[in-house]
């Protein structure tokens, strides 16, 4: 019934998540995300960020002359979004483009990740671990830090729930 702390509660439910997003290297809830390259690797494969891909808008080279080509999904790359992370493929016999590529961010990859729309789709040990923090920041709010020798108390239960998540 007492709402006086609900704007402090929300704020401090944003920083866990961007915590925890931070520890896991992951996306929690889904979004859309662009990824830039200078160039195209000398393997076959991009590894996309966050985790839990789950699909590829556009692959998009911009060459010097500022011309921009969106590549071919199924004809010069592959979706692998069964592993964890996702991945770009070639096809079998595929090349990466060659061409001289514009000065600034000529690769351009949009992506979409995360576990689900809503929270309900994020694993429990991660939402506990996103509660443990809140706890622990709503109780430990003073503008005050003690920091011990050697680095910041961590707290090992948040830790421990959130390593098999951690990319």
């Amino acid at each position: 019934g007492n709402t006086t702390e609900d704007d402090i509660l929300t704020a401090l439910i944003t920083a866990a998540r961007q915590q925890v997003e931070a520890i896991t290297w992951r996306q929690l809830i889904t979004a859309t995300w662009d990824m830039f390259l200078d160039a195209f690797p000398d393997k076959d494969h991009i590894i996309l960020p966050f985790g839990q891909l789950q699909s590829v808008t556009s692959v998009a080279y911009t060459d010097s002359a500022g011309t921009v080509t969106t590549m071919v999904v199924t004809t010069d790359y592959l979706v692998d979004a069964s592993r964890d992370p996702g991945r770009i493929v070639l096809p079998y016999g595929v090349l990466w483009p060659s061409f001289t590529a514009h000065p600034v961010n000529p690769i351009a990859i949009r992506f979409v990740c995360g576990y689900g729309a809503v929270a309900s789709a994020v694993p429990r040990g991660i939402v506990t671990a996103i509660k443990m923090l809140v706890e622990d920041m709503f109780n430990n709010r003073s503008a005050v830090h003690v920091q011990q020798v050697g680095g910041v108390t961590e707290n090992k239960a948040v830790m421990a729930l959130l390593w098999p998540f951690r990319l």
